[in-house]
């Protein structure tokens, strides 16, 4: 069975104020990846790193076997 895992770190400036924007954009960058993506068991594990606005890294994506 395959599984995926997104994690998201909130403890950063892009989410001080109001995180839904930033985590909508998130979603967004990870619905635009799994667009473009083809995904095969031959492909797995698959990571991807999340990240805000200014480039920072936040979390990550994981596709595990």
């Amino acid at each position: 069975m395959s599984k995926l895992t997104f994690s998201i770190n909130l403890d950063n400036d892009m989410f001080y104020e109001d995180a839904a924007p930033e985590i909508s954009r998130i979603f967004q960058d990870l619905s635009n990846f799994a667009k473009e993506t083809t995904l095969t068991k031959k492909d797995l594990p698959l990571s991807k790193p999340l990240k805000d606005t200014n480039g920072n890294k936040v979390g990550y994506l994981k596709i595990t076997k």
